[in-house]
């Protein structure tokens, strides 16, 4: 008799292919280590060719299938609807959702190129046979697709420096180049950078790092988008990420890839641009979000914002979303906190063990500080004190160890019952099993070595004082050794230490805030007066000024005049004749046209009238913004006069030394707000810094603002072409620089500003020789005392072989031609200059420059 199969060793077995495997209670999807590991028994491997199974089993598996999904569903959505609605019930009670209720739909097509592009983009990289070839220059060409462009020549550099095949370039350049005639014809409804442009999106960084990014990092990217791309179904999508990009990927963060993602499925990725804001909106519907550290995190917020928008709202689009997070973000009409986001800085306290340190200051849940010290002087804690802010993370250290740590719950305030100490509010939690901080110590010790006020000294030992920063790398030690050695401690923000790549360095944490006096110095055309209005919005609305600087010019200006109408900026320019009576206050003449007599009361200054306004209890928590161009133009000691003193950040009303003076006209008692900031300006042509009075040089931060070509790259005005031939501005700018300062100094440099205006249609050698021919000429004429073989250097006339090409032309003179007599002894020039005014109209003038 024939023994069976499976007595001979054979087991009966039907091959099954899947896509993937997911265990319901977590909705994960499994990897091949998970199945061997809990199913040892069973052949696991990746996917081959499968044996057909017959119809019936087919038809079986369907039907058990569709009965486990559905019982999964009802046992989820039975679960899930008591806390749907909550999330729902809290959200409408706000103005946002009633705006967002209202809103229409965006078509994607119809509202910026920047869509089309990306999606065609990626679908060219789906033609490509080997994906694994693709690199960095493959994921700047689709990630910059999105940002704002307004130079074709971007793109097609882009676009021909890619992997992709000839026929697939060829197809991209066609559809790039219909993209961008729409954009020039305003059939889109964005035009970011106005005569024409595509993109949605500020440039951040112009391409990828790939120093600093995972080498396979590009490969992962552009396969998952082009395997999205098809895809109609999220359920789909999201198993996709969370499959490819699960983990935590160096070199690209979640709001990087949710701008590509976004252009290639807009209905199902929301943009979230942490420096905007998303947090606002998505907080104020009562949507939790949760920490982004990956893009599989990213994935999980997606499911969330997807399921709340289908259950409220009718558009797709979520642009709307961003529309609304961009009018939150950059204004204060909506009394919204954006909780993620926001910087925290970290500290460190020492309060020792006893009754009157942390013991005491645990119980009544504070941090406290004295602001004079034995002999009077300011202490640095109690400086450090003001500095800590709501959702500021501080350790609390005693006896070398960390015993707590805690958030704080708001900014300092007195205390009641003495006045001579200030406060924090702050949320504590014990570790019960502390940071021996002698554990690292020479971790310690290499981390605050070059530290300003460093918390620990050269031996690893705490330092003398109270309060202090503490550097990244050292909170990240700290976070991680506290989440490591006390399981299911409630303090969730140590794990946004660890992981947010932007929290700032303690000791730099001064550099993030404007100070209070700062003066904005460097060359003409830099950019200065420019620069304030970006400098005043960012004060006036508590943004990092790098978040303002990557706002549309448009967008700061509406701010900006909008501060204006409120008086809470004023711009004023400094002049030779400006004194102290039309900034602070002085005896002005007025006439009464009915007695026909003239009386002379005191009229308050601009400045004073500015103060008197800032100090008002209503604007005692808003900031207000004084720009004086050309600062150095007027006799600051004159215009000050007693409130020089005054300025300083201790001197003023509130702050630690507070002092008033006695003004000489109306005999009132003066003092500066805290909450007035002085923003000048000042052209470094005109006068150096060194020589500026020096009571003024003692109580203003300078930011230096030099030319940046690189400026001109990044808008598109980098270049002119005439006559087939392409001038590159950049080039020649740098090259002007570089010979002033050889022959004068870098204070009298070109600014780039000059040449911004150089843009698309306007970027003509018409407009050129405008700008050469009035401006840079004149100044260089101004600069080297009218001495025009230094001027025929620095432009490269010295080189050129054909005067028509030469700005500068020279001519000898035949004294004796034009002086009767004996003139030898005269010490007559042997040549005579001229503008050479045909020059200008030649771009070769411009070329040999370089």
């Amino acid at each position: 008799m024939k023994q069976p199969a499976y007595a001979r060793g054979f087991i009966p077995h039907v091959d099954v292919e899947f896509d993937w495997i997911i265990d319901p209670k977590v909705d994960k999807i499994l990897t091949l280590e998970d199945l061997s590991k809990n199913m040892p028994g069973q052949i696991w491997s990746p996917i081959k060719p499968s044996i057909d199974i017959k119809e019936e089993f087919l038809d079986r598996l369907e039907r058990l299938w569709a009965g486990y999904v559905g019982t999964k569903n009802n046992e989820k959505n039975v679960e899930n609807k008591d806390a749907a609605e909550e999330t729902d019930k809290a959200g409408k009670d706000n103005k946002i959702y009633d705006l967002l209720k209202k809103a229409e739909d965006i078509d994607p097509n119809k509202c910026d190129g920047s869509y089309e592009l990306v999606r065609e983009t990626v679908n060219s990289y789906s033609h490509l046979r080997n994906l694994s070839l693709v690199d960095f220059a493959d994921l700047d060409l689709i990630y910059l697709m999105s940002v704002i462009q307004n130079d074709k020549l971007r793109n097609q550099k882009l676009i021909n420096g890619s992997n992709l095949p000839p026929e697939e370039k060829t197809r991209l350049t066609s559809i790039f180049n219909k993209v961008w005639e729409k954009a020039r014809n305003k059939d889109y409804k964005i035009i970011a950078k106005p005569p024409v442009s595509i993109g949605m999106f500020g440039t951040g960084f112009y391409t990828f790092n790939k120093t600093i990014s995972d080498k396979d990092m590009p490969i992962k990217i552009i396969r998952t988008l082009v395997e999205i791309l098809p895809m109609t179904d999220f359920s789909q999508i999201y198993r996709v990420i969370k499959n490819n990009l699960n983990e935590k990927i160096n070199g690209i963060g979640v709001a990087s890839f949710s701008s590509l993602a976004h252009c290639l499925k807009p209905t199902f990725f929301p943009i979230m641009n942490a420096n905007e804001g998303f947090g606002s909106v998505f907080s104020s519907l009562g949507i939790e979000i949760g920490p982004l550290r990956t893009i599989g995190d990213y994935a999980d917020a997606c499911k969330k914002i997807i399921d709340y928008r289908d259950r409220n709202f009718s558009f797709k689009n979520f642009k709307v979303m961003d529309d609304m997070a961009r009018k939150i973000g950059k204004s204060e009409k909506y009394n919204v906190t954006l909780e993620r986001g926001v910087k925290r800085k970290t500290f460190i306290v020492f309060q020792g063990d006893g009754k009157i340190g942390f013991q005491t200051e645990y119980a009544g849940r504070y941090i406290e500080a004295p602001y004079k010290d034995v002999g009077g002087g300011a202490r640095h804690h109690w400086n450090r004190l003001k500095e800590v802010s709501k959702g500021d993370i501080v350790f609390h250290a005693a006896n070398q160890r960390i015993v707590a740590v805690s958030i704080a719950e708001g900014k300092q305030y007195q205390n009641p019952n003495d006045p001579s100490k200030r406060r924090v509010n702050c949320d504590y939690t014990i570790i019960s099993q502390p940071v021996e901080l002698s554990k690292y110590r020479d971790k310690i010790i290499s981390i605050c070595m070059d530290q300003e006020h460093a918390p620990f000294n050269k031996n690893g030992m705490g330092n003398q004082g109270y309060l202090f920063y503490i550097r990244k790398k050292l909170a990240q030690i700290f976070a991680e050794d506290i989440l490591k050695n006390n399981p299911g401690i409630k303090a969730e923000y140590l794990k946004e230490i660890i992981d947010d790549e932007d929290t700032p360095d303690g000791e730099n944490m001064d550099n993030q805030e404007i100070a209070l006096n700062t003066i904005l110095y460097g060359p003409p055309g830099t950019g200065k007066t420019y620069h304030t209005k970006k400098y005043a919005v960012a004060i006036c609305l508590e943004k990092n000024l790098s978040d303002v600087k990557g706002w549309e010019d448009n967008e700061v200006e509406e701010f900006y005049k909008d501060l204006e109408e409120e008086n809470r900026i004023v711009f004023t320019t400094f002049h030779q004749s400006y004194g102290y009576e039309d900034f602070i206050e002085g005896i002005k003449p007025e006439s009464d046209t009915a007695t026909n007599q003239v009386s002379y009361p005191v009229k308050p200054g601009v400045f004073k009238r500015f103060c008197e306004v800032a100090a008002q209890e209503d604007n005692k928590d808003r900031r207000f913004v004084f720009v004086i161009d050309e600062i150095n133009r007027g006799n600051v000691s004159k215009i000050f006069g007693e409130l020089i003193t005054l300025i300083e950040p201790n001197k003023r009303l509130g702050a630690e030394e507070e002092t008033k003076v006695e003004l000489p006209y109306s005999k009132e008692k003066f003092c500066v707000p805290s909450n007035v900031y002085i923003l000048g300006t000042m052209n470094t042509a005109d006068r150096s810094i060194a020589l500026l009075d020096t009571a003024l040089r003692r109580r203003f931060d300078f930011v230096e603002m030099m030319p940046e070509s690189q400026v001109l790259e990044d808008i598109g005005a980098n270049e002119i072409v005439s006559n087939a031939q392409r001038l590159d501005i950049v080039k020649m700018l740098d090259t002007i620089n570089n010979r002033i300062e050889v022959l004068y100094d870098r204070e009298h440099t070109i600014g780039h500003a000059f040449f911004t205006g150089l843009i698309g249609e306007k970027a003509t050698l018409e407009n050129l020789r405008i700008i050469f021919e009035n401006r840079v000429v004149p100044l260089l004429q101004e600069y080297f005392y009218e001495n025009y073989e230094k001027i025929q250097i620095v432009l490269g006339d010295n080189q050129k072989e054909k005067d028509e090409f030469k700005f500068i032309l020279e001519k000898e003179i035949r004294a004796k031609e034009i002086f009767k007599g004996n003139i030898d002894d005269s010490n007559i020039p042997e040549k005579k200059y001229s503008i050479n005014k045909e020059a200008f109209k030649h771009i070769e003038s411009y070329i040999s420059i370089i």
